[in-house]
């Protein structure tokens, strides 16, 4: 063998070498990619369930609080209350059973509707420092338990006198919840309001899981521990749930809309991704599935994050569509390895970059989009809170590097909204907020930034706009609302309170005093008979 051939064998190894290694680095840096872009749709099904979760627990909140402010309701669960105090506590007696009979006629067509409409499965009434069951409306036959220690949500509303929503375990089921105080007026002092209890409303998951399905083209599943339910739940009732849904090792399904989660939780590969809440893709019966995983907090958990997940929401979607994309890439570089062998190193690497970069190019479009999604408010398309922050870091920084220089806000809250819902409906209500949204962000430029700071109200960022023009623009717009017509109220218009501040480039502040004095200006808005525009002038923070 000649010299020439071993050199040329060598020189043909190393660079059969050489774009092998190309080839699998390629291979290697395309499974990366994918699974970021696995990692990054978890976190915004992450971000979707919880947003649901918290419209669904608010929705919950509302109900009871239609319920709670019916007058009848407000005199018969009082009327209740005295007669189990004075027959005994815990269950009562006659008189104790009479009103409670008299409160479940009261409330019977009532819940009726708030199920048929909003899923409204739970409604319970509850009293005292115990926070004792007074009624069950799902399930009338029990009452007279003590709930202090394990309803921490009615516990934490009994002693606060404020609304509270979340999700949590009780001893009949788990659900999204939301409660409300109940008052009612002294007979013997109509100007007094008494402190009778509290009333939750609760539902399931199933219509949160219906919602978060049809926005990611994913499916969920919710599960919870063991441990966990049976230490909140009664026994006869987790022996019925665990009838009707065997535990699959430490869990059990809580709420799934698909027959296929039992198979899937029974895989080792879902069973890792649930005991890491990770993320991964998964060979099962002939279908590439991405599963993904995330803890699931109740009310407690919410509150204090370093207690232990009661559960786990379960998310998968099939890649069958990727994987394969990714395994075509692969063949497809080995082919063009083997083609293009005698071709030098460097153009063999220009052809590999030059395919990855596409399929980097299409996972950061699809991540772009992704991301402007989760900054979009779902109802009014408007920015939502979680996009304002950064926002307003990135206005107040450029406000401050350029001089002369200057920002206005202006929050606006519509007047009256909560009799709107109540006389119209939420429906309505949210389709006066989309129209709202639409005629002030058609006003404004393309320049400024407008926000879904609340319920019904809005934040505007005006940029290199001094106050004195931010006034002015707040009142035509305060006008506009007044005089336009929003199609779905009979009035036919709407009306507005709008607080303006200012941020100048000789002046600098954090974003929560500049939040506080819009916010401040509003307040003066509210308390001077609103439907008008205040302001907080003289805005210099040394």
């Amino acid at each position: 063998m000649t010299i020439r051939t071993i050199l040329f064998i060598a020189v043909s190894f190393l660079i059969a070498l050489a774009e092998g290694m190309f080839v699998w680095m390629n291979h290697d840096s395309e499974q990366k990619q994918f699974q970021n872009f696995l990692e990054q749709r978890a976190q915004y099904f992450n971000s979707l369930f919880n947003a649901a979760l918290e419209n669904i627990a608010l929705q919950m909140q509302q109900n009871a609080a239609y319920i709670a402010s019916i007058p009848e309701v407000q005199q018969v669960f009082s009327e209740g209350r005295k007669a189990v105090e004075t027959e005994g506590g815990g269950k009562g007696g006659l008189q104790a059973q009479m009103a409670r009979c008299r409160l479940l006629s009261i409330v019977s067509k009532p819940w009726e509707s708030l199920e048929r409409l909003y899923g409204t499965h739970q409604l319970h009434f509850q009293f005292g420092l115990a926070a004792t069951s007074f009624l069950r409306v799902h399930a009338p036959d029990e009452f007279g338990d003590d709930l202090a220690y394990v309803r921490f949500m009615v516990q934490d509303a009994l002693r606060s006198e404020k609304p509270i929503m979340g999700f949590e375990c009780g001893r009949i089921i788990c659900g999204i919840r939301g409660v409300v105080p109940i008052t009612a007026i002294d007979p013997d002092n109509p100007k007094r309001l008494l402190k009778i209890g509290v009333l939750e409303a609760g539902t399931s998951y199933q219509s949160l899981l219906q919602r978060v399905e049809n926005s990611s083209n994913a499916r969920f599943a919710v599960l919870l521990t063991l441990s966990h339910t049976r230490e909140t739940i009664w026994p006869h009732h987790f022996a019925t749930h665990l009838t009707k849904e065997p535990a699959i090792g430490n869990y059990f399904i809580e709420s799934s809309l698909h027959n296929e989660t039992r198979y899937l939780l029974d895989h080792r590969c879902a069973q890792a991704v649930l005991h890491e809440h990770g993320v991964n893709w998964c060979r099962i019966d002939q279908r590439d599935l991405a599963l993904s995983a995330f803890p699931l907090r109740d009310y407690q958990g919410q509150k204090d994050p370093n207690r232990a997940a009661v559960g786990a929401i379960l998310t998968w979607y099939d890649v069958s569509e990727e994987i394969a994309q990714l395994q075509h890439n692969f063949h497809t570089n080995i082919l063009y390895a083997l083609i293009t062998f005698i071709l030098i190193e460097s153009v063999l690497f220009i052809a590999f970059r030059i395919a990855t970069r596409k399929l980097k190019q299409a996972l950061n479009t699809q991540t772009a989009t992704l991301h402007e999604f989760s900054l979009r408010d779902q109802l009014t398309n408007l920015y939502n809170r979680r996009y304002l922050t950064e926002c307003l870091e990135k206005e107040m920084k450029r406000v401050q590097r350029r001089s002369p220089a200057n920002l206005s806000l202006a929050l606006v809250d519509l007047d009256q909204f909560k009799s709107v819902n109540e006389r119209f409906g939420y429906v309505v209500g949210d389709q006066v907020l989309v129209e709202t949204a639409h005629l002030i962000s058609g006003r404004i430029r393309t320049s400024d930034y407008m926000f879904r700071y609340g319920g019904e109200e809005f934040l505007i960022i005006l940029t290199d706009t001094p106050l004195n023009a931010a006034v002015k623009l707040c009142e035509d717009l305060r006008q506009l609302l007044e005089t336009s017509t929003i199609s779905t109220l009979s009035t036919g218009y709407i009306r507005a309170s709008f607080g303006v501040t200012e941020l100048t480039s000789s002046g600098a502040t954090s974003i929560d005093q500049l939040l506080k004095y819009v916010d401040q200006a509003l307040c003066q808005a509210k308390t001077k008979g609103c439907n008008r525009v205040d302001f907080v002038s003289n805005y210099l923070i040394k």
